[in-house]
């Protein structure tokens, strides 16, 4: 694949020759070898070899980030897979990346009430929280009425 910038649009072409035109491309992707692109406000990616991944349908879009990438269309948020396919049925509005195989999420943003899934879309709890943050090293500090926790990987809650 290669890369070039020609009045401020990006010209990829393909190792086949195929050549698409972006108003961005992600040129130096951390996490995957999959690029984020944009044409139009519409995000989607492409492969290593430049051949899309996906269609550009996405309002908003992260870098892949283990595996997965967070994406929304229309206020429904969710994660897609390293093949351009959703990794589960859910839509949120609201969805983090994956921190150590966690994503933060809310069914209703305003009501500030956070869950975390795994990246097939499994809850870890059925506990709805008031605050929740990235897992770190294996745990996560949460809040439910204005009580303070630590949350493990493996669901587990110890209030401080």
């Amino acid at each position: 694949m290669k890369i070039k910038v020609i009045q401020n649009k990006y010209k990829v072409t393909t190792s086949n020759g195929k050549i698409y035109y972006y108003d961005y491309v992600d040129l130096n992707p951390c996490y995957s070898k999959i690029r984020l692109v944009r044409t139009r406000k519409k995000f989607g990616y492409i492969k290593e070899n430049g051949e899309p991944l996906c269609e550009l349908i996405y309002d908003i879009a992260s870098d892949f980030i283990e595996k997965r990438a967070q994406v929304g269309i229309k206020g429904n948020e969710f994660h897609i897979t390293e093949e351009g396919v959703p990794a589960y049925t859910e839509r949120y509005e609201y969805a983090t990346p994956f921190h150590e195989g966690f994503s933060i999420v809310s069914k209703n943003i305003k009501a500030q009430k956070f869950m975390y899934i795994d990246q097939d879309g499994k809850y870890l709890l059925n506990t709805e929280f008031d605050k929740a943050e990235h897992f770190c090293y294996g745990h996560a500090n949460v809040e439910i009425d204005n009580r303070k926790g630590i949350l493990d990987t493996k669901g587990k809650i110890t209030w401080i």
